[in-house]
């Protein structure tokens, strides 16, 4: 009797270890979301996970709508890793606006070594998130996404 309890109290701690190194792997390294103007700018949330993958959901104004999913290569991943490890989050603005009525409005979520920062960016962004932006897009039109058919 005692052997099965122990057996269920082990077989569960590893599944709860196994979920929970799953979920780190699955974190997203980066988000970024492009938002709606008054013309016809692109609107689409992307994510560059930790376990190499993209997720992009294309909305409005993208060749692709809806959910795909795929995954990068090493190299890429490294390089918009290094990009980030480029920015100082503690003295980096949360918000760079612009006197401008109609500037669309760009998210980016960053997440390295445990610091996590948004940034709200319109106008006026410093060059290295200037190219933190560029290397997603990049990677956006660089891989071909497939369906994703698990959030439909």
């Amino acid at each position: 009797m005692k052997l099965s309890y122990i057996l269920i109290l082990a077989t569960l701690f590893f599944s709860c270890s196994a979920n929970r190194n799953n979920a780190t792997n699955n974190r997203a390294l980066i988000s970024y979301e492009s938002g709606s103007c008054y013309g016809k700018c692109a609107v689409f949330v992307v994510k560059i996970n930790e376990n190499k993958t993209i997720e992009f959901e294309g909305i409005k104004n993208v060749e692709k709508i809806g959910k795909y999913r795929t995954e990068i290569s090493n190299n890429d991943f490294n390089e918009i890793k290094k990009l980030i490890t480029k920015v100082d989050f503690k003295s980096i603005d949360s918000v760079y606006t612009s006197n401008s009525t109609d500037l669309q409005l760009r998210i980016l979520n960053l997440n390295s070594n445990k610091l996590n920062k948004k940034i709200l960016l319109y106008d006026n962004v410093p060059f290295e998130l200037k190219q933190i932006e560029n290397k997603v897009y990049n990677i956006i039109e660089k891989y071909k996404l497939s369906k994703n058919h698990e959030n439909q």
